[in-house]
């Protein structure tokens, strides 16, 4: 999931999604099929991948909810509240599956948003 920006084409041998995979190897026609959070972390790096990819997300979400909660509390406003809006969104579509997907969506979408606000802290010099 990390090397997901390298295309196809110059890595012949990228793998495919978990799902995919999982589809493929199980002689299935269709192979648009999704692997679950924990699905990935259990195919990857068997019970103990469960436990860590667990503790990332959860840590992960942990503080992400602390900057936003300390924020509405304080009556702050910025661009974190939509951010936050928008993964909290992208949650329901990482756990869905396949990681290889949504980490690229995900990544995406963090990095659009950085280049956003990049460009409004420029033209607004906030």
């Amino acid at each position: 999931a990390l090397f997901f920006f390298i295309p196809r084409q110059v890595w012949d041998g990228k793998p495919v999604g978990s799902g995919s995979q999982l589809a493929i190897d199980t002689g299935l026609i269709f192979t648009n099929i999704s692997m679950p959070y924990i699905g990935e972390a259990y195919v990857n790096f068997g019970i103990f991948g469960i436990v860590i990819f667990m503790g990332v997300l959860g840590f992960l979400l942990s503080s992400l909810d602390n900057i936003y909660w300390r924020m509405v509390r304080s009556n702050q406003s910025g661009l974190f509240i939509p951010f936050y809006c928008v993964m909290f969104g992208m949650v329901f579509f990482i756990m869905r599956g396949d990681l290889l997907s949504s980490f690229a969506y995900t990544v995406g979408l963090i990095f659009s948003f950085v280049v956003a606000t990049g460009m409004l802290k420029l033209l607004f010099g906030k």
